[in-house]
């Protein structure tokens, strides 16, 4: 579970975890961690002919002092179109601090992210690989903008739960290319529900949404769920995990996937 040890000012993983991790909302990011995720789709185009998409990220995690963490996250993408040749990209990279605030009952942590625009590629495998995150790292997918996002976490564990909401305003702006308006604004916000088997197996649900506040897109809402392992080897603990995602709503089709989701805390 997670400990808050005043006297220390540090958060201390053990096997008998309390607190769920969630695979597209934002851990608690207060003690030294690694953390990669893949997410696979197949897909079929209008001729019923196969292809498929790997989006990768990976995040490393650090705490600084007391309560306050930073964040470095990166990430890229590969698309295979039928019976075309393949084609990649690489996201924006992320940077951003956390601090946490332990209340009287539940843990609230801030979060402020800043993305450069640093990434290239495929515009096609780009904005399949922003679909199947679930429109959560639009920023980094967005390879043309900067974008500055501040957030919040709320979470409230009992013995064998965890409940978790999360809200982040995005504001990107034009660094190159054409976007029309050169500044637009959305939220990712996002509700996740996890329940302890036991002190080795958890099951998390989530359910994503992406709302956008300067322009006439449409919404993104999707779901994932699925069973997470927590593994202990001397000081460090590995909690793998593999999500199965579905789109309720996109503005750009429809998708299914497979993500795999490996933290490892120091």
């Amino acid at each position: 579970m997670l400990v808050y040890d005043s006297s220390m000012t540090i958060l201390i993983l053990l096997v008998s975890f309390v607190h769920a991790i969630p695979f597209q909302l934002r851990a608690l990011n207060h003690t030294d961690n690694v953390r990669l995720d893949s997410i696979n789709a197949p897909y079929t185009d209008d001729t019923k002919r196969a292809g498929g998409f790997n989006t990768t990220s990976i995040l490393s995690g650090a705490k600084v002092f007391n309560d306050f963490a930073v964040i470095l996250k990166v990430g890229g993408t590969w698309n295979t179109p039928p019976n075309q040749a393949g084609a990649s990209a690489c996201f924006n990279p992320l940077i951003a601090g956390s601090y946490l605030m332990p209340l009287k009952h539940i843990k609230m942590q801030l979060f402020l992210g800043l993305t450069a625009p640093f990434g290239s590629g495929n515009t096609l495998a780009l904005t399949s690989s922003n679909l199947a995150r679930s429109a959560m790292d639009n920023a980094m997918t967005a390879v043309n903008t900067y974008a500055i996002m501040p957030g919040v976490d709320l979470v409230f564990t009992t013995k064998s739960w965890t409940f978790q909401w999360e809200t982040t305003l995005i504001q990107q702006t034009r660094a190159r290319g054409i976007m029309d308006p050169p500044v637009s604004t959305h939220t990712t916000s996002g509700i996740s529900t996890g329940y302890a088997l036991n002190e080795k197996f958890s099951l998390q649900a989530e359910i994503l949404y992406q709302h956008w506040l300067t322009t006439k897109t449409s919404d993104n809402l999707s779901f994932i769920a699925g069973p997470r392992a927590a593994l202990k080897i001397d000081h460090i603990i590995l909690r793998p995990a593999i999500g199965y995602m579905q789109s309720i709503i996109t503005s750009t089709g429809t998708f299914k996937a497979l993500m795999i989701d490996i933290p490892v805390y120091f």
